[in-house]
């Protein structure tokens, strides 16, 4: 009975071994940039509770400093108001955050 077990196990691991193999070479992945999904962090770094909060925004590195010094005219826009965001009503930044992942823009630059 336990040469049965055994010989079982052995051939159940070795099936999931080869499964798990095909499944590799079969599949990748592939990063995919979304340009919506980075002006949604964009603007939310340029909001207020964005520079204010300590861990929603990345602050240490060279692009945040880039991004706050290219868009610094645009501090006062009204699109910041509307989604300035705090702790309280983080679902909502989230919402706006990782949505933007399900969206594009066209050759047209409409946001689709």
């Amino acid at each position: 009975m336990k040469s049965v077990i055994a010989s079982s196990l052995f051939i159940t691991l070795g099936f999931f071994s080869c499964v798990q193999n095909k499944i590799s070479t079969k599949h990748s992945i592939e990063l995919i940039n979304s340009e919506p999904y980075e002006l949604a962090n964009i603007v939310l770094a340029l909001t207020q509770y964005g520079i204010d909060d300590p861990s929603e925004v990345r602050k240490d590195s060279d692009y945040y400093k880039k991004v706050q010094d290219y868009f610094k005219e645009n501090k006062n826009h009204s699109l910041l108001d509307s989604v300035n965001y705090s702790r309280k009503r983080w679902k909502e930044y989230l919402s706006f955050r990782t949505d933007a992942y399900a969206f594009d823009f066209n050759n047209t630059n409409q946001l689709v």
